[in-house]
């Protein structure tokens, strides 16, 4: 949303209000093209559309997703993590066994995913290598440590998911929320009071 300026009834300070971005046919704003074509050209070219198969090569993978955002070491291998974090609501992790064929591929950032994380037992490096690097870390007067944040998708619903780590980097708490700021209504003023 760009600002506007309006002067206040006898006032000559300007009044800054949000109005609705211009958006192409599509219903896509300037902002959204752009987010998409960074997304396409920078770092991960993931391809959405690919469906990896059990035992295809890395090489395979690597042709038909493009190059992952990370590599991790797995137990019997190495996973390929295709993330659309911070933006996107999707991370595919493809594994590989020790000659670099495909094991599995699937979605993980989902509810039925998130109920593995292990509480008490899981750190940081846990959390990554299974989700992949979370959409942002956060901050908060009542907690002591890093708070990852994942959007992901449920049905027709944007949703966060938080993981509380302690100092230590030790999972403490997990839970999964609405992500309002998406939902239909909310900046038009049909979501206030």
């Amino acid at each position: 949303m760009k600002p506007t300026h309006k002067p206040l009834l006898g006032s000559t300070a300007p009044v800054s209000r949000a109005v609705p971005e211009k958006r192409d046919a599509g219903g896509f704003t300037a902002k959204s093209i752009a987010i998409l074509l960074a997304l396409a050209s920078g770092g991960c070219a993931f391809n959405p559309f690919f469906d990896p198969q059990p035992g295809m090569t890395q090489e395979q993978i690597l042709r038909g997703m493009g190059r992952p955002g990370q590599i991790v070491a797995i137990d019997g291998g190495e996973r390929f993590q295709y993330s659309l974090q911070p933006y996107g609501q999707y991370a595919t992790m493809v594994d590989f066994d020790r000659a670099g064929r495909v094991t599995q591929a699937k979605q993980v950032l989902t509810e039925a995913e998130f109920s593995r994380i292990d509480i008490d037992r899981w750190t940081t490096r846990d959390v990554d290598r299974e989700y992949g690097r979370p959409a942002r870390i956060e901050h908060v007067a009542n907690w002591d440590g890093d708070i990852w944040q994942y959007r992901w998708r449920q049905g027709l619903n944007d949703m966060f998911y938080w993981v509380y780590f302690d100092r230590q980097g030790i999972a403490r708490k997990a839970h999964l929320g609405t992500e309002y700021e998406n939902a239909p209504g909310y900046f038009d003023g049909a979501a206030l009071p």
